[in-house]
């Protein structure tokens, strides 16, 4: 598997974790479709953590990220926090996302730690969840990929 998707905290955080490269283009859009569905059911604002420190293989082709993000932001969507090791993908992943939906609620990190702070910081009702107890659900998530991975 390329990448998982699901909730952090049900209805209100979702979560995904992307393999060591992106999914062709048809599975993309089936994946935004799906972000899209939970968004639609969550309780706004609904607020995703993509991460993709553990890609390896990035399009490095602006028009392909250009193209794989053709849909409009929905009204109920909180922060997008994106996370990366790649300084490239860290800088141009907000221009893309600004830039096709003039959308300015994106955060990039280097780490998954100071983005679950800097998202209960900015939502102080989700300020009461355990971190430790996140850190670890992302974990299970990056394992269920890893695990998918390897199986295929």
């Amino acid at each position: 598997m390329l990448f998982y998707t699901d909730w952090l905290i049900p209805s209100r955080v979702i979560y995904q974790h992307f393999g060591y490269r992106l999914p062709d283009y048809d599975v993309l859009r089936h994946m935004l479709n799906q972000e899209l569905a939970m968004i639609e059911s969550g309780t706004p604002p609904v607020h995703m953590i993509v991460n993709m420190a553990d890609m390896k293989e990035y399009p490095r082709d602006i028009k392909v990220l250009l193209n794989s993000w053709t849909h409009e932001i929905h009204p109920n969507t909180g922060w997008v926090i994106h996370i990366s090791q790649d300084a490239l993908v860290r800088f141009f992943t907000p221009i893309i996302i600004q830039a096709r939906n003039r959308f300015d609620r994106i955060r990039t990190f280097q780490s998954l730690l100071p983005a679950l702070e800097f998202l209960k910081h900015m939502n102080p009702d989700l300020d009461s969840r355990d971190t430790a107890g996140l850190l670890r659900q992302c974990e299970q998530f990056r394992n269920q990929v890893e695990t998918d991975k390897h199986r295929s």
